[in-house]
C-alpha cells in the first residue's frame, strides 16, 4: 500500500473556522450574507428606478390633476397617505 501523505498549509494561509464549525456551514453562511448583500443592492436599484418612475408620471399629471401630482412626489420621496 501506498502511503498516504497530509500536506498542510503554511499558518498564514490556513483557513480559520470557529469553534466546531464545519466548512460546510460556513461555507453556508457567507453565501447566505452574499445573497442578502445582493438583494439589498437590487431592491435599492428598484426603489430608485420607482422613484425616478414616479416623478416622471407626476410631472405629466402636473398641469391636469395637481393634486394626483403631489401625491405622486410624495410617494417617490418617502411619504405616503397611507
Amino acid at each position: 500500500m501506498a502511503s498516504q501523505q497530509v500536506q498542510h498549509l503554511p499558518t498564514g494561509l490556513a483557513p480559520r473556522l470557529p469553534r466546531g464549525a464545519s466548512l460546510r456551514v460556513v461555507i453556508g453562511q457567507r453565501l447566505t450574507s452574499l445573497g442578502h448583500g445582493v438583494r439589498l443592492f437590487l431592491g435599492d436599484i428598484g426603489c430608485r428606478r420607482a422613484n425616478r418612475d414616479l416623478l416622471a408620471v407626476a410631472e405629466r399629471w402636473r398641469d391636469t390633476n395637481p393634486t394626483l401630482s403631489r401625491e405622486l412626489r410624495s410617494y417617490a420621496r418617502g411619504g405616503s397617505s397611507y
